[in-house]
């Protein structure tokens, strides 16, 4: 039995080690920003360690030792002591802040309402609106495909009052100055923080689907009032809470759809998970099969898919 069981645990032994190689890598390369000759010592450390392990119990426990180290100053790591003396992209530079008034009123100020030429050629502007929760009225939910990719999208919503306001929300990475957004490794190596993105739907709709080009889809749902005001009143909590606290984006657990999936999932209908909550790009599907895309009567998702393609957003509402 021992004959059987040693090279077993040796192999998954090494397995673990190298898995976490390569991740401590991806911390020297992301997080300590290791390049030239310091990433090539240190990769070359790595694997000298790890083949010498084969057949040295020595050479095993000080990757292991190492690679633990690791761990634990990457876990350590702080949202406060990350950023505390970060400068932030323009696009992110304000984040929401959220007032309650009396009477279900809700001051929003640093709402985004970039004037775009294009995407590198903009006005910075920022206003402050006062909605009204009572005043609620519809709910548009829209899936942007980047690089003709269909199985992945950026989720936005946008809601509608009866007064005429319209509050866009978008769910994103807060991008220290210097860094790109979008990059994957960043966002799994805690180099971004969170940002309930809130703006007017010219700024976060269009900059996607006018100057962006990129494939864009907006519904209308079925959600009724009451629903429409938990939905609303949970992003505007989030938005409050990363106000005040700052947390870590992951591009997995933490991310552009996740982020808005809280405030719409704790609905009854669409508690159960499913497949494409992660290949959110097919969500869209998933939600009509529920019943929270608003379509017509016989109406197909193929045919509801086709007429809500936006290629640029409707100013004036759907």
């Amino acid at each position: 039995m021992k004959k059987f069981l040693f090279p077993l645990w040796r192999g998954l032994e090494s397995a673990v080690l190298l898995a976490g190689g390569v991740w401590c890598t991806g911390v020297a390369i992301w997080v300590w920003e290791f390049a030239g000759c310091r990433l090539a010592a240190w990769s070359i450390c790595i694997a000298f360690l790890w083949l010498a392990g084969v057949f040295c119990l020595r050479a095993r426990t000080v990757l292991w030792i190492l690679e633990i180290s690791v761990a634990c100053s990457f876990w350590m790591l702080t949202p406060e002591r990350q950023f505390s003396a970060n400068k932030w992209n323009v696009e992110c530079q304000k984040i929401a802040q959220i007032s309650y008034l009396d009477d279900g009123k809700i001051r929003i100020g640093n709402v985004r309402d970039f004037q775009y030429r294009s995407v590198d050629d903009y006005d910075v502007r920022y206003v402050t609106l006062t909605t009204d929760v009572n005043l609620l009225e519809s709910m548009d939910i829209a899936f942007s495909h980047w690089d003709e990719l269909e199985c992945v999208a950026h989720m936005l919503l946008c809601f509608n009052f009866r007064d005429g306001k319209r509050v866009a929300v978008s769910f994103e990475p807060r991008v220290p100055a210097g860094k790109r957004g979008g990059d994957f490794f960043l966002g799994i190596y805690r180099r971004y923080g969170q940002m309930m993105l809130i703006g007017t739907p010219e700024d976060l709709f269009d900059l996607r689907s006018v100057y962006r080009k990129e494939t864009f889809y907006c519904y209308r749902t079925e959600a009724r009032q009451e629903v429409l005001r938990r939905i609303f009143l949970r992003v505007i909590e989030r938005a409050a809470h990363l106000e005040k606290k700052a947390e870590f984006y992951h591009s997995l657990t933490e991310n552009c759809t996740t982020g808005l999936l809280a405030a719409i999932n704790d609905e009854v209908s669409l508690r159960n998970w499913d497949s494409r909550m992660l290949f959110n790009g097919f969500y869209d599907k998933y939600l009509f099969e529920k019943g929270f895309l608003s379509h017509q009567k016989g109406e197909s998702f193929g045919a509801l898919k086709a007429r809500s393609y936006v290629p640029g957003f409707n100013r004036k509402g759907k």
